[in-house]
């Protein structure tokens, strides 16, 4: 989303057949830039803030199939 890696998005997919909690380690997230500190998760879909974090997201629950589409900013 910019070019300096301020805001980045992520899609996490759940390809199981039921449910699953699905954990995002941010160090793994090309060209993220708040790798070193806290940086803000939005889900895009809710239009809904979900806190801050230095290490990992997890999105609960997913659905079977679905998805959780998220930004994390520094």
């Amino acid at each position: 989303l910019e070019p300096d890696g301020s805001r980045v998005a992520v899609l996490l997919m759940n390809h199981a057949k039921s449910s699953a909690d699905l954990s995002l380690d941010l160090s793994t997230v090309p060209g993220l830039a708040c790798k070193a500190a806290s940086c803000a998760v939005r889900d895009v879909w809710a239009r809904k803030d979900l806190g801050s974090s230095t290490t990992s997201y997890t999105a609960k629950a997913v659905a079977s199939h679905d998805c959780a589409f998220l930004v994390i900013s520094a």
